[in-house]
């Protein structure tokens, strides 16, 4: 009771953190501060000025799509449907209600109003979602050709709320905790059912009616209501579970390297995977290589199911694009599988110590990691051949970029950060960094300009 009385309100540990902050800022970075808020705002309008501005057939006159093919509004379905389960899956990745090591550790476990201290960050997650879902609107709109798209796009921003709401109450331990897992496979099936649909010819009107988007309004009010009053519930392990990801996503947006936070996110999967039983692999070192490369995959299938989710993309390509842009997305999904199935090489260069324990040559160690990838992108290359109907200069160019794209990037150094930095007029061009990411990507670009051009 006399630690009750005694506790402080989460008003004053705000203004105490406002005044430290004030008091340690210095006046230098005040001013950086307000410049790039200041000019981040001002592009940020700009684009959703030009964005909600084009005109709303701008994606049918494109050449790329096949002129023969009546174009149907299903297409925005099946926009909406991949951004419900990518953003979905982003909200289970962070949280959605997420808070640093250090906040947790002072202020989450303090004898605090835990559900006061986390409104404000609530309040924050239920707009960023009825902004994002207002954007997937917008592009949905396009998608499907919509004259009227304002009040789908309503529509969209009350359901990207109402997820995040549902997230929330999910992360509250109020709903089942396989909600999020369960809509994520929903999505994902009602966005292959729409391309499928839209393939066919089928037209699946949108809705326009202002009766549902005010239902379908109130219904997220409700449910961000009931977020916010219960955010209070969510424990302290809960919050700081994804911390790692938010501070992986900070660090590859500043470093411009993605690696970091897919990273991340490939140590969480095999973290959700389990304790799994060790046995001996026998045979020699190139054996030993190949058959611990397809115990990864073994023991994590995700790999195949999006190696056949890329050949059927590529199967029914034919029947929407036209030939050239068949051939650009068959480079596409070999260099993809390749990526995917070639994860050893790159653990084994990342971590040279480990290379050198082995105690072989570097071209002992790479060349049988390179068996597995290269089975599999042959494999794709040949069904994507022969269920697009492709031809054979298309399949040895692909297998071909494609391979050597992957390898390329595998085989990449780490980023370094302290090369060339070019000062022009309008500000720095790091010159070096540009060249490293290019190690890769241009050996693609090359490959998709000869299979456009034979094709």
């Amino acid at each position: 009771m006399v630690m009750t009385r005694s506790a402080v309100s989460v008003r004053s540990i705000r203004m105490l953190i406002r005044d430290f902050e004030r008091q340690h800022t210095p006046v230098g970075g005040r001013a950086a501060t307000f410049v790039l808020g200041t000019l981040g705002l001002y592009v940020g309008a700009g684009l959703l000025w030009w964005l909600f501005t084009l005109p709303p057939t701008v994606l049918t006159p494109l050449n790329v799509w096949v002129t023969g093919q009546p174009w149907t509004s299903t297409w925005g379905w099946a926009v909406t449907a991949a951004a419900a389960a990518v953003g979905l899956a982003f909200v289970r990745a962070i949280g959605p209600v997420s808070t640093s090591a250090e906040f947790g550790f002072w202020l989450v476990a303090a004898p605090l109003d835990r559900g006061a201290l986390l409104r404000r960050r609530v309040a924050l997650a239920l707009g960023c979602g009825a902004v994002v879902g207002a954007l997937v609107g917008r592009i949905a709109a396009f998608a499907a050709a919509l004259t009227t798209w304002v009040p789908f796009a309503v529509l969209m921003a009350a359901v990207g709320c109402s997820v995040v709401a549902l997230s929330v109450l999910t992360q509250c331990r109020i709903l089942p905790l396989r909600i999020v897992t369960d809509l994520i496979r929903v999505a994902l099936l009602g966005s292959v059912a729409a391309v499928v649909a839209a393939i066919a010819g089928v037209n699946v009107p949108m809705p326009m009616n202002w009766w549902l988007v005010t239902a379908v309004g109130a219904t997220a009010v409700a449910v961000g209501a009931c977020a916010v009053a219960c955010c209070g519930r969510i424990g302290a392990a809960d919050l700081t579970a994804g911390a790692g990801t938010t501070a992986a996503v900070s660090a590859s947006v500043t470093a411009l390297d993605p690696s970091v936070l897919l990273g991340m996110l490939e140590q969480k999967a095999w973290q959700r995977i389990g304790r799994r039983r060790t046995r001996p692999i026998r045979g020699g070192l190139s054996r030993a290589l190949i058959e611990s490369d397809l115990l990864r995959h073994r023991r994590r299938p995700v790999s195949l199911l999006l190696a056949c989710s890329v050949v059927g993309i590529v199967a029914v390509a034919p029947m929407a694009v036209t030939p050239p842009a068949v051939a650009v997305l068959q480079l596409a999904a070999v260099f993809v599988v390749t990526m995917l199935f070639s994860a050893g090489l790159r653990d084994i260069l990342r971590e040279r110590d480990f290379g050198a324990l082995l105690g072989s040559a570097d071209r002992q160690i790479l060349l049988p990691l390179t068996v597995v990838p290269s089975v599999a992108a042959t494999l794709v290359a040949v069904s994507t051949t022969f269920l697009s109907g492709g031809t054979a200069a298309t399949l040895v160019i692909g297998l071909a970029g494609g391979c050597g794209a992957a390898y390329r990037v595998r085989t990449r150094p780490s980023i370094r950060y302290d090369g060339l930095i070019l000062e022009t007029a309008v500000g720095q061009i790091p010159v070096d960094l540009v060249r490293q990411w290019l190690r890769g990507p241009e050996v693609l670009l090359v490959a998709a300009w000869l299979t456009a051009l034979l094709s």
